[in-house]
């Protein structure tokens, strides 16, 4: 079996740095009061998880944009191993926010991590958005919290 971790270090990168470089995306983080920098918020998942979980950590921003990238299978075929990948985009921010922004806002945010995260790879074979969640509130980190899935393939 091939190992893929390097190329998700890498994919992951990628789709963190277009959603940070996204215009509509980090336009509507920075509609936020606090959010200077909308590409600031947008990290990956593990340190998103960190600020909620680890004593230590600062609190996270009002408003965060988390990557994940997981492998889903392998399998050998043809000689070469075919894996498959499920990219999370996820999607949080604090009760007041919403209060504070346009009703349409949580939708909007979900629509522009959506452009990025549809775009093709290169070396990847993408199957496109797969689901996603509406917001609904996660009472262990005092948070409305929604998302976007892609399911991508792999053969090396």
């Amino acid at each position: 079996m091939s190992d893929h971790r390097p190329r998700i270090r890498e994919l992951r990168g990628e789709i963190l740095q277009r959603l940070a470089t996204d215009d509509t995306l980090t336009d509507l983080l920075e509609a936020v009061d606090g959010i200077d920098d909308g590409g600031d918020v947008i990290v990956p998942a593990f340190v998103s998880r960190a600020w909620h979980e680890d004593d230590g950590a600062p609190d996270p921003p009002d408003v965060v944009v988390h990557v994940m990238v997981r492998t889903e299978t392998e399998e050998p075929r043809n000689l070469r191993t075919e894996a498959s990948f499920n990219v999370q985009i996820g999607f949080e921010y604090r009760p007041r926010v919403g209060r504070e922004q346009l009703t349409t806002w949580p939708d909007d945010v979900l629509d522009a991590i959506a452009t990025p995260g549809n775009a093709r790879v290169e070396g990847w074979y993408w199957d496109g958005e797969t689901g996603g969640t509406d917001p609904t509130f996660d009472d262990q980190i005092n948070r409305f919290v929604a998302g976007k899935t892609f399911e991508i393939r792999r053969i090396a």
